[in-house]
Order: structure tokens, then sequence, then C-alpha cells
């Protein structure tokens, strides 16, 4: 009785490990096999009929049918990629609605009325209403995967699933990049988003599978995009991965894959800093309210064409530079600064800002919350530094 235990103990043990070695072998021909032979035999690196005689020495063919892993399983493989319950949190198939403006009209207290002479400044206060229309954003970070703070943006293209040869196009803002040849390296792209406010789209088009198939035997194009976290701002997601922000969408044919990306958005209260809101809004418009008039015998600043609503910091030092050039030959009442747009903290202020003299209390309000806002940006309250790049917006 004790012999037929160990006999059948024995054989257990050797079926075991028989089979564990098998599965070994399997592993290992799997990841090696440059062909495989289902109807035929494998010789060499090629494959033969089952009835002649292979003269070829041992190569990478092999026999049997090749086992292809689902892009699902590889994807789990990659701890740092970051794939969404579905492919619509993070890569759209279809466009969002750009972010939309609506006019607020309210009245704001005309504080002064002034006469210039050549060696005097008269001074009369006055209290008539000025009536305002600002145009107020509606939009929602909420509707953008990615918030970046450089123009100049530095993205990387990259097959997120098994490579296989999968070809890709680059499209973003409407200009096409060309085919990509997808690899798990990837393909380098500067892309620049310019002075564009609002939403930027990046699209990554299917233009041919490379040949392996999903679960439903589909032909599927697995992209991927990445972005160098010290560029990113927010994006959909809670903590920053690494050095690379990186996203994936799983295409089929004729699928396009849409990333949305946009800029730190500065908001100036129209209810609490009124006047600042009333000064923006007229140099984004350029209405028939001329800027203010120079002090006599002092040339003032020319209006410009346009005044951007896409901003660059500037250092401290730089801002003071703009601040003494841009109101040098401007003068105001007492208790009223000389505003400018842009503020003197942005490199288009250049030296030659939109000069209207508001009340000092709504001038420098305004002014720190922006200073507050680009300190501490966002839910990962983000500090925004200089050659950084935001939106400046008028909200409610």
């Amino acid at each position: 009785m004790r012999k037929l235990v160990k006999i059948s103990v024995t054989v257990i043990t050797f079926c075991f490990f028989t089979i564990l070695l098998q599965k070994a072998l399997i592993a290992q021909t799997n990841s090696t096999c440059c062909r495989y032979c289902s109807t035929g035999k494998a010789c060499g690196n090629a494959c033969i009929p089952k009835n002649e005689v292979c003269k070829k020495p041992l190569g990478c063919a092999c026999n049997g049918i090749r086992t292809e892993p689902t892009l699902v399983d590889e994807l789990r493989k990659d701890i740092n990629m970051i794939i969404p319950p579905t492919t619509t949190e993070l890569f759209r198939t279809a466009p969002t609605p750009q972010g939309k403006t609506k006019l607020l009209n309210f009245k704001v207290q005309q504080v002064f009325s002034r006469q210039d002479s050549e060696d005097t400044t008269k001074i009369t206060q006055n209290t008539t209403s000025h009536s305002c229309s600002v145009p107020i954003s509606i939009s929602t970070l909420r509707d953008r995967n990615v918030v970046v703070k450089k123009r100049k943006l530095k993205i990387r293209i990259f097959e997120a699933g098994v490579p296989d040869g999968d070809v890709a196009t680059l499209v973003v803002d409407g200009k096409a990049y060309g085919a990509i040849v997808l690899t798990r390296l990837g393909q380098q792209y500067e892309i620049d988003l310019g002075d564009k406010q609002g939403d930027h789209v990046i699209q990554l088009r299917y233009v041919r599978d490379g040949g392996l198939r999903d679960f439903l035997r589909r032909p599927v194009v697995t992209v991927g995009i990445a972005f160098k976290s010290i560029d990113v701002v927010e994006f959909e997601g809670s903590e920053l991965p690494g050095s690379e922000v990186k996203l994936a969408s799983k295409l089929t044919t004729g699928q396009t894959a849409m990333i949305i990306v946009g800029f730190p958005q500065i908001k100036i209260s129209i209810s609490k800093y009124p006047q600042s809101a009333c000064h923006i809004a007229e140099a984004w418009r350029i209405p028939p309210v001329p800027m203010e008039q120079p002090i006599p015998g002092k040339p003032g600043n020319p209006l410009r064409p346009s005044y951007p609503r896409v901003l660059t910091i500037v250092s401290d030092a730089m801002a003071k530079t703009n601040r003494r050039l841009s109101t040098k030959n401007y003068k105001c009442p007492k208790r009223q600064d000389r505003d400018e747009y842009p503020q003197a903290t942005f490199a288009e202020n250049a030296g030659s800002a939109h000069i209207k003299c508001i009340e000092e209390g709504d001038n420098r309000g305004s002014g720190a919350s922006i200073v507050r806002q680009m300190e501490r940006y966002g839910s990962r309250q983000v500090k925004l530094l200089p050659s950084d790049t935001i939106e400046l917006l008028l909200g409610s």
C-alpha cells in the first residue's frame, strides 16, 4: 500500500512539473517566434509541408497557432499609462462645444472730467452714469482634458498597445502633421498653440491597423499621447504621474480620438471690479470710448489694432519696466489709478498698454486678484511662473 502511494505521488509530481515546463516553453516560444506553422511544420525561419524533410538548422519558426494577447491585457501591463474607464472621458470621438460668451450690461459711475492746458490740469468730479457691456465667459474647464501653460507644447505620439505597425494621423486645430507609424518609443512633435483663446483641439485619426485584433476580432489602432508633466497644470486625474502625463485610446476603422487643451483661465469679477472689467472690455473691442488722453506736450500710447486675451507672464523687474513706460505720460486725479491693459505683469503690455483712469480700490483689487490666482491656480494650487501663458476672462 505504501509503495502504491509513493508511486502515485511520484507520477503526480512528474505530471505537474511537465505541465509547468510545457507552459514555460510555450511562453518562451511565443516571445521569440517570428512565424507560426499551423498547417505545415517549422523549418528554420520558415514553414514547410509536413511530408517534407527539414534540412535547415533550428530557427525562429514555431509549430502551432499564434495566441494573440488582447489589447486590454497589454495596456494594463503598463503601470504608467492612464487608462480611463471609458474612452470618452479622456479621448472624445465627437467635438465638444467651444466656450461661449454672453454680454452683460451694467452701469458704472464715471468719476471725473478733465481739462488740460499748457501748464495746468484741472479735474472736475462728477457722478454721471456710464453703461458698459462686458463679454462674460460661460465656458468651464471641466470640458478640457488638459490645461497647459506653454504655447509651444512638446508632445509625444506613441503605440499604447502591442507594436504591430499601426498608423495614425495627428491634427492640431485643423493643421495636419502627417501620418505616423506608431512605435513604443513614439515620435516627438512641437505644436504651437499661438494666441488662440478658448479650446484647442488635438486629434489622432485612424489610418491603418497593423493586423492585431481586439476580442471581437475588429481591427484596432491603440494610440497614446504624452505631455511633459512640467508643462501641464491640470488634467482629468488627481495626480501627475512622473515626468509625463499619458493618455490612451483605442480606435477602429474611421474613428478619431480627441483631446481638448486650454490655457489656465484667470478671471476678473465684474461684480467686484466693475471699472476694471469695463476697461478690459473696451480694450478688447476698441469701442468709440478712447483711452485716456496723455499729459499735454507728452505723446501717449497709440491705440493698437487689437489687444490680446492670451497673455505671457513676465518677471517682477520686467513688470516694473512695463508699468513705467506705459503710464509715464498719463496723470489721474486723486484716489484714482492709471489702469493698464494688458496689465504690466504680462509681456504683451510691451510698455504701451491701453490706459484708463479708474478708482484706485477697483484697480488694485483686480490686480491683487490676478496675482492670487497665478500664485495658487486650480485644484492642485499650481504657481504660474514667468514665461507661462494664461487666458484672461471676465466673469460674474
